[in-house]
């Protein structure tokens, strides 16, 4: 059986990609280039950059929008490094990065939406005169003139011009040079008449023509002409008159069909050419003009002008018009919002055009909304898609709104098997990139947090930094759902670490955004959801961790605990919350002395008696108050209560508690309890860890009788067996243990995942 993933998808990264990424980040300890404030950045001697890993580094830089003349400054030597293919769009690069690239026998350049480029720098692309093939000037505000002398690139085969400030005078003088251009993008452009591509009609395979602005004569006078067009692109963000209402668009399609050819690809997106029906009947009069017979022709359509093509068109575009949901549509591929493989298509094909792309979107996105997508590993698609188009369109904050919705359906449990780790990165890192670019809006804010929070572990620690800091400033927003989500979501991310990153978690504020968010709450006197969770982290985000429990204390912890517990003396889940992460500080012994005041110290010994809601709240209790005994008479330096009063008390309590107790707390480690077992001389101490893992090994024998074995447990066990005791029940808690230990030999594995 095969993977849910292909193998590629699932690989990690190469060797090569992970050598190149740490060169990336540590050029100057690498030796790559000399270590110096001042720009540029230098090469050092005997180092050399061949193509490709130039070519790599240049676009990974772009890919991790880090890319910056300073780094471009390594390649000004063209003998020692180079470059072939470099894609640079919406990079924040001037001049001198062309002047650096412009050095190099360059076959294809990327440089659309580069806004820092001038008239000055474009004209430096003549120096590539000899290699360059492919180029892309969309979206560049540049006026163009005699100075850029696009026209000496005379070995161009594909150029794109979409949305640039171009005049048809000057596409005039320089399209008919370009006579080996196959492919031409003159999209959101004024073209005229188009009569300046005439020289190139037996060699253009590709004409894209997208919102741009024309004469309506072109397609009798030049477009009909073009005899080896395989694609053809007249698609429009609105409808305008020449190719929608006016009558002479009626008969377009039907001419299309009727005068190129070897077409394949046709996009009518936003039109309503194929909509119009032709006066007379296409199919024959195309068959007789052509001289075709009935096996060469298409003789099913439900769009009439379409009868009578060769073959059905390998890609047709019909998004946004009132045809793509007609039965019979002659095209292999169709971009459309009737059904989910047209909308996945109109996604690929759309990623560079914002309006087409946003509709697309939402059109998947009521569509998962009531039914999956058949087969779910489409889910794939669709997700790859979403990413490329916020690639190509960076910092537009309605696109990031529907794609972060759209994102959230995608990452269903049905789909999430489908989705490999390094797709996982992918969308985790887009939507940390759009809670960054727009932190006030609430509507994105809020789909990109629920959709992070639909990921595992393995998947967020990748960049667990970045998701904590990102939920933590939506913990003190205004707006009560939200703050309560990334509450959660908070919790959840701490209580799946431990070690360093759970100490990370507290110098990134954890703990400080909790209190705060309590101080709030006791403003308003409210111990709703948000603080009962908010305490809850607090004692996942302490437990094992004595620097996050002295950061609690020096806030002012405990005068919160006591004031809490003071206005709220019903709220039982927070009583259990308080009293377990107090328990993490009790461990701690170098802080116990902190605890060690007659105020506490009473709190503890009277909610040793709190029979509702189960034991919990009286064994977090009687567990401070076992950590705080084991430090020995001279350390309770308090007259009230007692010691031996609090040893009584806290025994008789536990006598009562049922072995069978469900819990809810979660013990990554025994060794909090399995250091009280030698503690001979307080046997109630000694009670209250070997209860604990007599219970836990009851209820939850897989996981925590393994966790004894793990940390050598049963030998302090058997040496507290065979020990001499005032308390029989000691010896029958750990006969219990060793049974159930001896009977539970299977390992466990632990689920990772949050559950919101």
């Amino acid at each position: 059986m095969s993977s849910p993933a292909t193998m590629d998808e699932d690989n990690p990264d190469s060797l090569f990609e992970i050598c190149a990424d740490y060169i990336l980040s540590n050029m100057y300890e690498c030796g790559l280039a000399y270590n110096c404030s001042s720009e540029p950045t230098m090469l050092k001697p005997n180092v050399f950059i061949p193509d490709p890993i130039g070519d790599y580094l240049v676009n990974r830089q772009v890919k991790l929008n880090r890319l910056s003349d300073n780094f471009m400054s390594l390649f000004d030597d063209h003998l020692r490094t180079k470059l072939r293919k470099l894609y640079l769009r919406h990079c924040s690069v001037t001049d001198r990065t062309l002047r650096y690239i412009t050095r190099h026998p360059l076959m294809e350049l990327d440089i659309s939406a580069c806004q820092g480029l001038t008239l000055s720098g474009l004209a430096l692309l003549t120096q590539c005169q000899a290699t360059l093939q492919s180029l892309d000037l969309s979206h560049s505000d540049e006026l163009y003139d005699s100075k850029l002398n696009l026209h000496k690139l005379t070995n161009l085969r594909r150029l794109s011009l979409n949305g640039s400030n171009i005049t048809t005078e000057y596409l005039a003088v320089t399209i008919p040079k370009l006579e080996h251009l196959v492919s031409l993008d003159l999209s959101r452009v004024d073209i005229g008449d188009l009569h300046y591509i005439t020289p190139l009609k037996n060699t253009l395979c590709s004409l894209i023509l997208f919102d741009s602005v024309y004469d309506p004569d072109i397609f009798e006078d030049i477009i009909y002409h073009m005899k080896n067009l395989r694609h053809l692109d007249i698609s429009q963000t609105f409808n305008r008159p020449i190719l929608s209402g006016d009558p002479a668009g009626k008969g377009i399609l039907k001419e299309i069909v009727l005068n190129l050819p070897k077409l394949q690809s046709l996009d009518l997106s936003g039109t309503e050419l194929a909509e119009r029906v032709p006066e007379n009947r296409p199919a024959e009069e195309v068959a007789s003009r052509r001289k075709l017979t009935a096996d060469e022709k298409v003789n099913n359509s439900s769009i009439p002008a379409l009868l009578g093509l060769r073959q059905p068109l390998t890609f047709l575009g019909l998004f946004h018009t009132g045809v793509c949901s007609l039965p019979i549509i002659p095209a292999i591929r169709v971009a459309g919002s009737s059904t989910q493989e047209q909308i996945l298509c109109a996604m690929e094909v759309y990623r560079d055009r914002l309006e087409f792309l946003m509709q697309a979107i939402n059109a998947l996105f009521e569509h998962i909304q009531a039914l999956l997508l058949e087969p779910p590993q489409l889910s794939v698609k669709a997700v790859e898609y979403i990413l490329a188009g916020l690639e190509r369109n960076p910092g537009h904050q309605s696109l990031l709104i529907s794609a972060s919705a759209a994102l959230y359906y995608l990452r269903k449990r049905e789909y999430q098997g489908f989705h490999s780790v390094r797709l996982c990165r992918r969308i985790i890192l887009a939507l940390l990139d759009s809670m960054t670019a727009f932190p006030d809006d609430r509507v994105l804010q809020r789909n990109c947090c629920l959709t992070l929070y639909n990921f595992k572990k393995e998947h967020l620690s990748y960049y667990y930094e970045r998701v904590l800091k990102n939920i933590l400033k939506l913990c003190s927003n205004t707006d009560h759902s939200l703050q309560r989500i990334a509450i959660h979501f908070v919790n959840g991310l701490v209580s799946l670490v431990s070690g360093e990153q759970k100490v990370l978690a507290g110098k990134l504020g954890v703990i400080l955004t909790m209190l705060k968010v309590i101080r709030n709450k006791l403003r308003q006197n409210q111990a709703d959801d948000p603080m009962e969770v908010a305490w809850s982290t607090l004692w996942n985000v302490t437990d094992e961790t004595p620097l996050n429990c002295e950061m609690f204390l020096d806030d002012e912890g405990m005068r919160l605990f006591t004031t809490c517990l003071e206005r709220f003396p019903n709220s039982q889940d927070l009583k259990r919350n308080m009293l377990g992460l107090l328990g993490n500080v009790a461990e701690v012994k170098y802080l116990r002395p902190k605890l060690m005041q007659e105020q506490y110290m009473k709190i503890f010994v009277e909610l040793l008696d709190c029979p509702e809601e189960g034991i919990e709240i009286s064994y977090n209790a009687a567990g401070i108050l076992s950590h705080v005994l084991s430090d020995g008479e001279k350390s309770w330096t308090i007259s009230r209560p007692t010691r031996q009063q609090t040893m009584n008390y806290m025994f008789e309590r536990m006598l009562k508690w049922d072995l069978t107790s469900q819990r809810n707390i979660n013990y990554r480690s025994f060794e909090p309890l399995l250091q009280l077992l030698p503690y001979f001389d307080i046997p109630e101490a000694q009670y209250w860890a070997i209860w604990a893992m007599a219970n836990l090994c009851t209820v939850y024998p897989q996981k925590y009788c393994q966790l004894i074995r793990e940390e050598k447990g049963v030998d302090l066990i058997r040496k507290v067996l065979s020990t001499p005791t005032k308390y029989s029940q000691i010896h029958d808690l750990c006969s219990k243990i060793l049974q159930l230990v001896a009977a539970n030999p299977e390992p466990y594995e632990e689920d990772n995942a949050m559950i919101l």
